[in-house]
């Protein structure tokens, strides 16, 4: 079972019904199964075959889904480049993969001129005659289908294998979980280097139902096709800070058909869900749980009636196995605090080229040597209803707007400046419903913050730039010798 092949059948069955929206574009399934194999054919004349890694770098519209697909029915797997990675971060990609081909725009060319890869452009793919036939299948569930990046604590980006039984097994359990019918509409506002996109994607693709891709990511830019939505995914502080979420809660858009609401990547507050069951009222509303290495969601709960505490992180699906391990990897009993390990078939294939991390994080599943389980990092405790609850991490790793980020990674790209010794980022609250990053340091002087952000922008996305500098000439630390994170905070304000 294959996530091209799920698609097919639904092309088979519905070759007529809309499959795609974007601001321009509608596409039946047909039509987007002919692009996508032009996609796939041009491919298989380079010689790519099954795990094989293509990069993708395309404007959000219907050729970025067009590409994915494509690249998955030539077999090989895909992996998302954003166009506004800093240099340094594409050229680290481009290292692991060891990719020779790389599928972009006329728009974003320039980012991979000079580096040793073919430039294929989506443009000129399609241009040529159509191709109604669908390539021969010739990769198996247990084969590569995309690669994820994630932010590493070494200063070294983590990519996340995911194989087609991983991603097919929480296709099929989200197309049952939700009732995804033909007449439904899913959203896609993620970036499609994020997890959540894959729920966003493919969900409705495999379920003859209809995608609507933003422009931009978690953008708002038609209230005719908002009106038609049903299925609605995003990142708690995504919905509180950006614009165009907040247009939603301030009435300035209507869901009507809105059925199933999605939070997911961060800790929920639970005013923040009464707000949207307020003002948004959709049908069902839920909290979802699961990192990268597990493919998307590992737990879901169904918030139901008003309520005033945090919420669960609910209970596993997609055949997903929680436990509540000790140091010692023993089960702790039911209401007591341990390490959340998930196992079962969302479970990955480890990280790309770090075959020691993933012999950290993926150990022996406890019931079955032969499967694995991913080590989350993550403190919960598993209530006697068979709830988790989530109760933060053990590492220095955030979320911040959704993104996952290993502060080490941010201190280790400070650190390459000469004038800096040392370096601490911590998270602080920027107010009551959002967060950002705060980067103490030690230097032989003090750097102006504009340039420290232009340095950092070199190597580090966007959203891992702290928007809060400061210059000490010593750490505090705690009486145990730890760094003092409170009394580091409290800088802020003085």
């Amino acid at each position: 079972m294959t996530i091209q092949g799920l698609f097919e059948s639904q092309v088979r069955l519905n070759p007529d019904r809309i499959a795609l929206t974007d601001k321009i574009n509608e596409l039946t399934y047909q039509q987007l199964n002919i692009k996508s194999n032009i996609v796939a054919g041009i491919l298989r004349g380079h010689d790519i075959f099954p795990e094989d890694k293509v990069l993708i770098c395309i404007e959000r519209d219907a050729s970025l889904i067009i590409g994915l697909l494509g690249t998955l029915k030539s077999g090989a797997a895909y992996i998302v480049i954003d166009p506004k990675y800093p240099n340094h971060r594409i050229e680290s990609i481009i290292v692991d993969v060891q990719a020779r081909i790389v599928i972009t725009s006329k728009k974003f060319a320039a980012l991979f001129t000079g580096k040793p890869l073919q430039i294929i452009l989506i443009e000129n793919l399609l241009a040529l005659p159509d191709s109604p036939e669908n390539p021969v299948n010739v990769n198996s569930d247990s084969n590569l289908a995309y690669i994820i990046y994630t932010s590493g604590s070494t200063g070294v980006p983590k990519g996340v294998m995911v194989e087609h039984r991983n991603c097919c097994n929480f296709l099929l359990w989200s197309k049952a979980f939700y009732e995804v019918r033909d007449d439904d509409v899913f959203a896609s506002f993620a970036p499609a280097f994020f997890d959540l996109s894959i729920f966003e994607m493919f969900t409705p693709l495999i379920s003859g139902a209809r995608l609507m891709v933003a422009e931009r990511p978690f953008d708002i830019y038609d209230d005719r096709f908002l009106s038609e939505i049903t299925v609605l995914s995003t990142v708690p502080s995504a919905l509180k800070s950006l614009t165009a979420f907040r247009q939603l809660l301030d009435g300035n858009y209507k869901l009507p058909k809105l059925k199933h609401f999605n939070f997911a990547g961060e800790v929920l507050e639970m005013a923040l869900v009464n707000k949207v069951k307020t003002i948004l009222s959709p049908k069902n509303i839920y909290n979802c749980y699961g990192p990268t290495e597990t493919t998307t969601y590992a737990t879901v709960l169904k918030l139901e009636g008003e309520a005033h505490t945090k919420p669960t992180i609910g209970c596993p699906v997609a055949l997903a196995k929680i436990y509540i391990l000790d140091e010692y990897l023993i089960p702790v009993p039911d209401g007591i605090e341990g390490e959340i390990f998930i196992g079962g078939p969302p479970v990955t294939r480890g990280y790309h080229n770090q075959s020691g991390l993933t012999r950290e994080k993926f150990l022996p599943e406890l019931d079955n040597n032969f499967d694995k389980m991913y080590r989350t990092g993550d403190i919960g405790i598993k209530l006697h209803s068979g709830e988790i609850k989530y109760l933060g991490r053990m590492d220095g790793q955030v979320k911040i707007k959704g993104y996952r980020i290993e502060l080490g990674e941010i201190e280790s790209a400070l650190l390459q400046c000469d004038v800096i010794s040392d370096a601490a980022v911590l998270t602080y609250s920027i107010n009551e419903d959002e967060q950002s990053l705060a980067a103490f340091l030690i230097g032989e002087k003090v750097i102006d913050t504009d340039d420290l952000k232009s340095e950092l922008r070199k190597v580090l996305p966007i959203y891992m730039i702290p928007t809060y500098f400061k210059f000490l000439e010593n750490f505090p630390i705690t009486p145990t010798g730890k760094l003092d994170s409170v009394a580091l905070l409290k800088e802020i304000n003085q």
